[in-house]
């Protein structure tokens, strides 16, 4: 009497196959079988029976590995969109917190105000923000280019001071301008008398040659901070927004067509005491011309204002900008 015994088996390891190997100097064949042990009797898988278990095994395998990285790729699309999502929803934001800060230091507080801001959509890094070199971004912050020397443009003359080492302010009475590490710019300006308003009984219609030509200072200076990034980015986002604009019985108005025509009978009030608009742009088809046109159009729009009624510009259609040149003219 013998016993053989054999201990239970790891089911993943299955199926075992027997193998014979027969041959000679010129040649050696591998006979494969397959047996399984079912209580007393053992079954013998026919040559038939074991191509057709082998076929079906493979051909399931290719199927379902098939299967497998169509999950995969649906559930890594699915996980890349929502990421995505959750990014753009932080970047919103965190723009917004921005927006808020710049909005809410003391000389703007509860004032009528404009708020102009671009960003890069993608994470990008200025070079310079902290350098003490003339040449840097923080530099020519303190001392933006203008289009004319007595225009409306950004304040010159103020130190742009280090906060938490997140971006650089300079603020002023009428202003304030905060540039942050990976390329966002916010700008802030009261509106009144001193600043985008025509000086009169109220300080509330905007000065159109003002609010152009603040506009047209602001994207052509972004220009220089994108020349200053270390990498280029896809897309940007500029935009504005309007605050406080009825104050009491007060409403802010803006006229239409340039100073010194201004269509009185065509004057708009505020529809609303804040608004906001925002534009997408690729980076490479920056041009400050062209967005402080649609910055403003959109501006324009809300009021009640025709195209035609909006100043300071040439071309039409898609190729209208603002008319650099017949501003600086002004002199």
């Amino acid at each position: 009497i013998g016993v053989v015994i054999v201990p239970p088996q790891d089911s993943a390891t299955k199926p075992y196959l027997i193998t014979r190997t027969m041959g000679d100097k010129k040649s050696t064949d591998v006979v494969i079988g397959y047996v399984e042990r079912r209580i007393d009797a053992t079954d013998v898988r026919s040559v038939v029976e074991l191509q057709h278990a082998l076929r079906i095994g493979i051909n399931l395998e290719r199927e379902l590995l098939g299967r497998i990285q169509n999950l995969e790729s649906l559930v890594h699309r699915h996980f890349s969109a929502a990421s995505e999502a959750q990014s753009a929803q932080q970047r919103a934001i965190s723009l917004s917190v921005r927006i808020a800060r710049t909005i809410g230091h003391p000389s703007l507080d509860h004032k009528p105000a404009l708020v102009a801001y671009a960003t890069p959509k993608d994470t990008a890094e200025v070079r310079s923000i902290f350098s003490d070199q003339p040449g840097s971004i923080r530099r020519q912050l303190e001392s933006p280019p203008t289009l004319r020397r007595q225009g409306w443009g950004f304040e010159k003359g103020g130190t742009a001071r280090f906060v938490e080492g997140v971006y650089v302010r300079v603020e002023g009475s009428r202003e304030v301008i905060d540039l942050y590490r990976d390329g966002c710019l916010v700008f802030a300006g009261r509106i009144y008398r001193d600043f985008l308003a025509w000086s009169d009984t109220q300080d509330m219609r905007l000065h159109p040659l003002a609010l152009i030509e603040v506009l047209t200072n602001f994207t052509r200076f972004f220009r220089l901070v994108l020349d200053d990034l270390r990498t280029t980015p896809d897309r940007l986002i500029l935009g504005l927004e309007l605050k406080n604009l009825r104050l009491n019985e007060y409403k802010v108005r803006l006229p239409a067509g340039p100073i010194g025509n201004w269509r009185y009978s065509g004057e708009r009030e505020a529809p609303s005491d804040a608004w906001n608009c925002q534009v997408s742009v690729a980076a490479e088809m920056y041009n400050p011309a062209r967005l402080a046109f649609e910055l403003a159009r959109e501006l324009y729009v809300w009021f009640g204002h025709a195209d035609e009624d909006i100043p300071y510009t040439t071309g039409e259609g898609d190729q209208r900008v603002i008319d650099i040149e017949q501003i600086i003219r002004i002199g």
